[in-house]
């Protein structure tokens, strides 16, 4: 099958991640990648067994998160999923500019409705979503693509983890991130569909403030104990540099612990 060639649309630009090791074709007017999606990516990689081989993305956008978990996995594979055509389209051709489209592939779908999706029940050993974090009753962007990533037009967070319920296979995890304002919507939405907390990681933006954001990483069925990790933290107190760990993070350097 022929490929289409690999630039930029009339409205998407080529930007450079992980020291331009990572290639990602992003719409101008749609919703961007942004750092809480390298934050995942890392905390997933972190806690993920090596031996995980089929993971599913939910609201998956451009596809960053799965290609930084496939780049760096060579035997995974990944799908991702989202409602908005038009990010589905830019993550397939991330996927073939990245070289990985023997092993991520991306499909329009409403993972409010799981049931519809094009996959059997039980098929993924591990679920990662950025959703959205809004509910209906801030301001909305007048960008439908930027409306759908920010807000739970579609998809919430109950959503969210009923679907990784139904696909994913008997002790199945989940990574998440979310604000940590609605930490615990989140705590109890994973309680809901009888997944535990192993870890939980709050994200700070600068020490002396409280977390804005929280990672989750919850297996179902889990009877061990959960774990309170010590905060990321991301900038120095003049907001601008990076700490040693978010700049790991950002440049895309490798965890020591699995190369």
């Amino acid at each position: 099958m022929a490929v289409a060639p690999l630039r930029p649309a009339a409205d998407a630009a080529l930007d450079l991640l992980h020291r331009g090791r990572l290639r990602l074709l992003q719409s101008r007017r749609g919703a961007r990648a942004s750092l809480d999606s390298l934050l995942l990516a890392d905390f997933a990689l972190t806690h993920l067994p090596l031996r995980t081989r089929d993971l599913l993305d939910l609201a998956c956008g451009g596809g960053v998160v799965g290609l930084v978990l496939a780049l760096e996995r060579v035997r995974l594979r990944v799908v991702g999923v989202d409602v908005d055509d038009e990010a589905i389209l830019l993550a397939r051709r991330n996927a073939v500019l990245n070289g990985v489209a023997d092993r991520v592939t991306a499909v329009v779908g409403d993972a409010a409705r799981p049931q519809t999706l094009p996959f059997a029940a039980g098929a993924f050993d591990c679920v990662v979503s950025n959703p959205p974090f809004h509910d209906l009753g801030g301001r909305l962007s007048p960008h439908t693509a930027r409306a759908l990533a920010h807000h739970e037009l579609t998809l919430d967070l109950v959503g969210v983890v009923a679907a990784a319920a139904h696909l994913l296979r008997p002790r199945g995890r989940i990574a998440l991130i979310h604000r940590a304002d609605r930490m615990p919507a989140a705590l109890a939405a994973l309680h809901a569909a009888r997944f535990t907390p192993r870890a939980i990681r709050p994200v700070h933006t600068i020490a002396a403030e409280p977390a804005r954001r929280v990672l989750l990483f919850a297996e179902r069925g889990y009877r061990g104990a959960s774990h309170l990790l010590p905060p990321l933290v991301v900038h120095g107190a003049d907001r601008k540099s990076y700490t040693d760990e978010a700049r790991r993070i950002v440049d895309g350097a490798p965890l020591p612990s699995l190369r």
